[in-house]
């Protein structure tokens, strides 16, 4: 039985509004795209919900227990929802977002497996829990850092089709491109002589990827990447890459390139300039020269 404060969940308003997000949740997390954007927007829901619920749930205790429970509520909310978003993430790159709705059919099998154990067998959960957080601990960063990729990935797609709604609506209609913001390490490399395109994108493949600052010249690319602390900058001429080649899907447009030894995937934000295709013609115009 639950307690009086838990009294106003069993209401009619509220036993409905929940069955109607129960059924959006349901389908917006099996559709390819909206999934990603679905889990964006409940960055902001469902770990404030979870400090909120234990919050409540803590009423009468000491203060000191209930900033704790709280934090530690909010700190396994977000563990868990950074957890499912890189896993949506990584099922949409691996298989072009073809088993995303089997994915989604396995999570609710795992909701429903916790929902039992929490009613039936609350130490055995804990334990789990327990467990959770020590692999969090230990791959924390980079779920932080799947997370603030999945947060760019997801705005810049709902930007990108904002701008193809607007020009659906008015043909004439050009969205303001905004400057990039180079890093200090690369403004000295765009002072010197003026770049044709820069844009900020994700380097390297899924599970190692990061933000990262391309600039395009007529005759070379120049890569900040952030390692540890200090970035680095890359420079490349065109004539030292190779397997120059696009690839594409809904969210992101991929340039793959190989040089010095290294190869290199490239991920421009969709609706962004310059675009995988536009670097490619740079880099094609700049190995035929002479």
């Amino acid at each position: 039985m639950l307690g009086p404060e838990f009294e106003v969940l069993a209401s009619w308003p509220v036993l409905i509004v929940a069955g109607v997000l129960l059924v959006v949740e349901i389908v917006a997390d099996k559709v390819p795209a909206v999934d990603h954007v679905w889990d964006t927007i409940h960055t902001f829901i469902r770990t404030p919900g979870a400090m909120v619920v234990i919050g409540i749930m803590m009423q009468g205790e000491h203060l000191t227990w209930q900033v704790i429970a709280i934090l530690v509520a909010g700190g396994v909310s977000f563990v868990a929802h950074s957890g499912k978003a890189t896993t949506r993430a990584a099922s949409t790159k691996t298989t072009a977002a073809t088993a995303n709705a089997v994915v989604s059919g396995v999570e609710d099998v795992f909701v429903i497996l916790g929902s039992l154990l929490a009613a039936f067998y609350p130490v055995l959960l804990g334990a789990l829990v327990l467990v959770i957080l020590i692999l969090a601990a230990l791959f924390g960063p980079k779920l932080f850092r799947s997370a603030r990729i999945n947060w760019a990935v997801a705005t810049n797609f709902i930007r990108h089709l904002w701008v193809k709604f607007r020009r659906w609506i008015n043909r004439e209609w050009q969205p303001r491109e905004k400057g990039v913001r180079l890093p200090a390490a690369l403004e000295d490399l765009a002072l010197a002589e003026e770049p044709v395109a820069a844009a900020r994108v994700l380097e390297g493949p899924y599970g190692r990827r990061r933000f990262a600052h391309l600039v395009l010249w007529r005759d070379r690319l120049a890569l900040s990447v952030r390692r540890l602390v200090k970035p680095k900058v890359l420079n490349y001429y065109y004539k030292e890459l190779g397997e120059v080649y696009v690839g594409e899907n809904t969210l992101l447009d991929r340039l793959y390139f190989a040089a010095r030894g290294r190869e290199y995937v490239i991920s421009f934000f969709k609706g962004r300039q310059p675009t995988a295709g536009r670097a490619a013609e740079l880099i094609g115009a700049g190995r035929a020269k002479p």
